[in-house]
């Protein structure tokens, strides 16, 4: 059977491009832009782990702003918020909206000795604080900011020990008090978590000590919070997934979201808030291979087709984890360079198809192709737009965007269709073994295009991809750890 790939940018489903190509805690900056999240449209930046273990006791965990849990909650000179306005203002600056997760940083050492994941001493006074710092963020309290920041997260993970010390119940009594506190108090925001883990169980028949408890924690706190006595807010569920099978994620996002409407949450969003491409096996494991591959093709390409496939599930908005480019889980930048990496690429291409916004009707033949393609919905003109220096403007020059990704490691020939465009007015650009940082190719006007294992397309109608600065000669492999072929 031929490898096919089917679109036709004529026909659009009706749906939007969602904003599945945020990340978890940028690199701690204080001043100026994030110049390379900026540059692939990050929408989202989380803030969960920031700067590293316990939030460098100084960014965004609760207890880093603030810092004497008997103090006056009313008052501005309880809270510390240096830090956090600096590394914020970052963020906006950067055309990222924060994604604010009320709670601690993981203790991932927390057998020897925790110290913040234990439950607040009074849970109404920590909603108050919470309060404030919302209030600080949004309302311009205390000196602070009318950011917009609409998504407001209750911890992370309290199904992991590293997260959380306390029993089920008592998490779900904290979510319960400070959902509906914060409610209450900003109505047009969205108060949601509560970071799941996960749904390992119903993909993976084996499991480790940590997933085991996943389950029963997500089925014991929908029991609590659908009790008539602790009914509130859940204005968004969030759950992380980590793998090497992108097609993994639609069966949860199915599971989840199924949960939900059962439970009667049918307008609850669905936040995959952390993933990225983990490898874990015994020859992976002997040289560091978790954290490597993620970085190259394996990860890049994974990370293209989880996109694809997210965009085709029930997910709202996702956030990749990291981008922080010293932890071993960020597969955008290789460090110290921070010279960005296959993955970085596969989410710039995912970028462009998100700024047109339309989806169109595409569709794959062949085993672990994917596909994801828009457009401007003016399909009768790709060229008529003027060019700009706005950067929306210019986005929409390119009236049609097609994003492919072959996740076989198996190199193939692959038949483009396309309908609604001229070839002659498309360019493409290939990210593969051969090709680190996206370079345009030839694309036959009939007959397959060669495509080798583990690469993504991107195909732009009426405009060129704009050039990522700052870069070394693309003939060189930035990280040098997997030999280029000559």
């Amino acid at each position: 059977m031929a490898d096919r790939i089917s679109i036709d940018f004529s026909k659009t489903t009706g749906r939007t491009i969602k904003p599945l190509h945020g990340v978890n805690r940028p690199d701690p900056q204080y001043w100026g832009k994030h110049e390379r999240l900026a540059e692939i449209g990050v929408p989202f930046a989380r803030l969960h782990d920031v700067g590293g273990a316990f939030g460098r006791n100084l960014l965004v965990d609760i207890p880093n702003l603030f810092r004497d849990f008997t103090a006056d909650v009313n008052a501005p000179e309880s809270y510390d918020f240096t830090f956090t306005d600096a590394y914020l203002k970052v963020l906006v600056d950067s055309g990222i909206e924060p994604f604010f997760r009320l709670g601690v940083t993981i203790e991932n050492f927390q057998v020897l000795k925790a110290y913040t994941i234990f439950p607040p001493k009074d849970l109404q006074k920590w909603a108050e604080i919470c309060e404030h710092v919302v209030r600080h963020y949004t309302e311009g309290w205390a000196n602070g900011f009318h950011y917009t920041i609409r998504y407001w997260e209750i911890w992370n993970e309290p199904d992991n020990p590293d997260c959380w010390q306390g029993t089920t119940d008592e998490f779900c009594e904290l979510y319960v008090v400070a959902a509906r506190h914060l409610k209450k108090c900003f109505p047009q925001l969205k108060i949601g978590g509560f970071a799941s883990s996960g749904f390992y169980e119903i993909t993976r028949p084996t499991m480790n000590k940590y997933m085991v408890r996943m389950m029963p924690f997500f089925n014991r706190f929908m029991d609590f919070i659908t009790t008539p006595a602790n009914a509130c807010p859940l204005d968004f569920f969030s759950f992380h997934l980590y793998s090497t099978d992108p097609k993994e994620i639609g069966v949860h996002a199915n599971y989840a979201r199924k949960r939900l409407d059962d439970a009667g949450f049918q307008h609850t969003e669905l936040s995959v808030n952390e993933w990225n491409y983990v490898r874990r096996d015994e020859t992976s494991a002997k040289w560091g291979g978790e954290h490597v591959l993620k970085k190259e093709m394996p990860g890049a390409a994974f990370t293209a087709a989880e996109l694809c496939v997210m965009q085709d599930s029930p997910v709202d908005t996702a956030m990749y984890y990291c981008a922080y480019s010293q932890s071993g889980y960020c597969g955008l930048f290789y460090f110290p360079s921070l010279l960005p990496t296959p993955a970085f690429f596969a989410l710039k291409a995912f970028n462009e198809v998100y700024k047109l916004k339309n989806e169109v009707l595409a569709s794959t033949d062949g085993d672990e192709l994917y596909v994801c393609a828009s457009s401007t919905g003016n399909t009768s003109n790709t060229s008529s737009a003027s060019s700009s220096c706005s950067d929306v403007q210019d986005a929409t020059a390119a009236a049609k965007v097609a994003l492919i990704v072959s996740n076989s490691t198996e190199d193939r020939a692959l038949t483009i269709d396309l309908a609604g465009v001229s070839r002659a007015d498309c360019h493409a650009y290939i990210l593969d073994a051969d090709h680190c940082v996206l370079t345009e190719i030839p694309l036959p006007k009939d007959g397959p295009l060669p495509l080798k294992g583990l690469s993504v397309l991107l195909i732009l109608a009426g405009k060129e991809l704009a050039p990522s600065p700052n870069l070394p000669d693309p003939s060189i492999c930035f990280s040098r750890l997997i030999p280029r072929k000559a």
